[in-house]
């Protein structure tokens, strides 16, 4: 079983709603995952919130990276060098914009090609649709849209789909991928489309929390007013 715990700390500008990594810590070793990790420059806040949530950064043995955004992965860098024995995790696709040695989409499509600020190199890729290496029951979600090669985890027994930015939330319901950041809003329906196959009580997003009960239908009414509406 799995200790799921959101974590609540800061958005990415000032005044701006918070954001949500999330901790998965196993009942039996005690070994803990960290599903992306916020901005540069929020580590204490970080710190205050495993705390709360009984863990501590050296209880920490694996980082995932949903993908290479500054609210997902500022942090990164700063925590491998608080952490030296922590893994970090991403997507085949994502790997070259983590590490910086490819122009991150995001600032592609802006017009000013550039790489991340903070890259992290030696990230290990982790392949779609597969069960998540020597974690049982976890599962990495290929969800593709908000950028390339974005992914999501699904706790198969806890029935909780960790979305990071796949999908939103607004007030304890799905709001689907923000089309204002989603690189690909038809790719992103898609991938609304294909998670509502899944046997899922509670999805957890980057951007607004946790969303419990009735998920499967949310996401096909969403589907569904987006095939409408085009």
């Amino acid at each position: 079983m799995n200790r799921i715990t959101p974590l609540r700390l800061p958005g990415p500008g000032e005044g701006s709603p918070p954001i949500w990594p999330v901790l998965l810590q196993r009942e039996e070793g005690g070994r803990a995952l960290l599903v992306d990790c916020g901005c540069a420059g929020t580590l204490p806040r970080l710190e205050e919130a495993l705390a709360g949530a009984g863990a501590s950064l050296g209880d920490l043995q694996a980082l995932v990276l949903t993908h290479c955004d500054h609210d997902h992965m500022g942090l990164a860098r700063e925590l491998t060098g608080r952490c030296p024995g922590l893994v970090v995790y991403c997507s085949a696709v994502q790997r070259p914009f983590v590490a910086g040695e490819t122009a991150s989409p995001r600032s592609v499509a802006a017009g000013r090609p550039a790489p991340v600020d903070d890259p992290v190199p030696g990230a290990v890729a982790l392949e779609g649709d597969a069960p998540f290496p020597g974690w049982e029951g976890l599962w990495v979600v290929d969800t593709p849209g908000h950028m390339p090669g974005h992914i999501a985890l699904y706790c198969k027994e806890e029935r909780t789909l960790i979305a990071g930015d796949a999908l939103t939330a607004e007030e304890g319901r799905l709001a689907g991928p923000n089309p204002r950041y989603t690189l690909d809003m038809e790719e992103g329906m898609e991938t609304v489309r294909l998670l509502a196959r899944l046997d899922l009580q509670t999805v957890l997003c980057h951007h607004g929390g946790a969303v419990r009960g009735d998920i499967p239908r949310q996401l096909e009414a969403l589907s569904r007013a987006w095939r409408e509406g085009r």
